[in-house]
Parts: C-alpha cells; sequence; structure tokens
C-alpha cells in the first residue's frame, strides 16, 4: 500500500528536515530552542505592567486554571478579589515553604467568591489562584474544600497531568438568631 505525501510526512522527498534545510540533530536542537522560547516568553512580570491590563490578564489566567484545575469551584457570584503580598513582610497567608524558599517575592492571590445562601466552603472562598509577581506565573490553586495544588508550575513533579479537583457542594450553614 502506497501513501499519499502529506505535510507532515514529507515534503519534496526530502522529509521534513531536509525541507528545512536541516539534518535530524539539527532539526532536534531547533525545536528544543523554539520551546524554550516560547516557555520563557510566557514570563510576563506582573508590576510592571499598568493596573488594567494586569487586573484582566489575572482575571482571565486565574478562570482558566480554576477550569483547568476544579472546574466545578468556578463562580461568578461577586467580582475576584486580587491581593499583592510579599512573602514574609506582613503576611499570615504563605506557607512555610514559601518563606524559607522565596522571601521577599511578590506573588498576586486572585480570590473566586461564593454565595453563601447557596453553599458553604469552610476555606471561605471557592478558590484561589496564585501568580508570582516578577514572572506572572501559576504557581498553585486552592479549592474552598482547604486542598489544592501547590508548585504546578514545576509539572515534572507531578505524575498525573490530568488531576482535577473534585467537588461535593455543602449546603449553607444555618444562620444563628
Amino acid at each position: 500500500m502506497e501513501v499519499e505525501p502529506g505535510p507532515f510526512v514529507q515534503l519534496n522527498n526530502q522529509g521534513v528536515c531536509g525541507s528545512l534545510g536541516l539534518n535530524e540533530i539539527d532539526y532536534v536542537d531547533f525545536f528544543v530552542v523554539l520551546s524554550m522560547t516560547v516557555y520563557f516568553q510566557k514570563d510576563t512580570n506582573l508590576d510592571q505592567m499598568k493596573e488594567k491590563e494586569r487586573v484582566e490578564y489575572l482575571k482571565k489566567s486565574s478562570k482558566k486554571v480554576v477550569k483547568q484545575y476544579g472546574p466545578d469551584y468556578y463562580r461568578k457570584v461577586k467580582p475576584l478579589i486580587i491581593e499583592r503580598i510579599v512573602i514574609g513582610v506582613r503576611d499570615s497567608i504563605s506557607a512555610g515553604w514559601m518563606r524559607r524558599e522565596h522571601k521577599g517575592r511578590a506573588y498576586y492571590l486572585v480570590e473566586f467568591p461564593y454565595d453563601p445562601n447557596y453553599e458553604y466552603f469552610h476555606a471561605g472562598f471557592a478558590a484561589r489562584v496564585y501568580f508570582w509577581a516578577d514572572t506572572g506565573i501559576v504557581f498553585q490553586v486552592v479549592f474552598g474544600n482547604g486542598w489544592g495544588f501547590v508548585e504546578i508550575d514545576q509539572p515534572e513533579k507531578y505524575k498525573d497531568q490530568e488531576r482535577i479537583m473534585e467537588y461535593e457542594r455543602q449546603p449553607p450553614k444555618k444562620q444563628e438568631e
């Protein structure tokens, strides 16, 4: 059986590498450099952005993160809460590992509030997404059940790339009179 050449199978009887004027080793090196370039272009210093641009970036990116890692925790109930925090400076929220490894580094926290008349989250929010201020990269997401994923900026630490936080609705707490 003969296969007709397609754009990714063969070009000008030279194959993909030959059509670019590269041998196979150069081809691999080319894509490694290209991948690194694309990776490093992701870094966005949030502190250097105009406030409106930064807020839009944080809202859009945090929505993607919540929908990826815990889609049932995504809420559109109220405006998002955005905070800038410097680790170790009047900071009661950062984890111990953050204080040891990143003291003085800033991050942005984007919080998704929820409607307490409809449901209850013991953490006090539906989801929180954490971005490094100097790179704009998400490093942690925490959900209203108190659980989350840390170091998501380092995918090599996780074997399961398809992790999703399970959601179980908790009825609202009754108001004491």
